[in-house]
């Protein structure tokens, strides 16, 4: 039997998996909020340079600051088993994005059912603005917690299925405009 490279899907090539490519440890400090989706080509152009991803910035609101362990996410693949083969079905994906030190108006703002039943855009963008993470067009609840060291930490969770190519995109060494 013959080995031969892999088919990626369109769009991905062999430099896009090298480690080089990887996004490292994210340095952001915000997370910013609006309402909407982004399609690929849209947030594409929205951070292909620095000079853009400010001007979209401008499209949005800071929801809030993130926490230490800031947002996290899971995706696997319900499996079925044959007799001979193991089959992938659905996918699911869940989402967190924590914010830390949020004031009592900001908490009341995210319990809002709004947040579940609009479609809503995230961003986790770094200081220098050449690290994006965007989180395009889910349905949001939150979770929360306070202390009186910390004020309110919010938990903001989505969940979904199928695959992510349509509203989880990064984008790291985005060049100067």
């Amino acid at each position: 039997m013959t080995v031969s490279k892999p088919t990626y899907p369109n769009g991905v090539v062999n430099s896009d998996i090298e480690f080089d490519s990887l996004i490292s440890e994210m340095d952001g400090k915000h997370v910013y909020i609006g309402s909407g989706k982004y399609t690929k080509d849209e947030a594409d152009a929205a951070f292909a340079d620095k000079a853009t991803v400010a001007i979209t910035l401008g499209n949005f609101d800071i929801a809030g600051e993130l926490m230490e362990s800031s947002w996290k996410t899971e995706s696997s693949v319900k499996t079925y088993k044959t007799r001979n083969y193991i089959i992938a079905g659905r996918r699911t994906t869940t989402l967190e994005i924590g914010l830390a030190g949020m004031s009592d108006k900001q908490r009341l703002f995210f319990e809002r059912s709004e947040l579940n039943s609009t479609a809503m855009t995230f961003l986790v963008v770094s200081d220098e603005l050449n690290k994006v993470i965007c989180f395009s067009g889910l349905r949001w609840y939150c979770d929360w917690s306070g202390s009186n060291d910390n004020g309110f930490e919010v938990i903001l969770k989505t969940e979904f299925s199928g695959y992510t190519t349509e509203c989880i995109f990064a984008y790291s060494a985005i060049p100067d405009a």
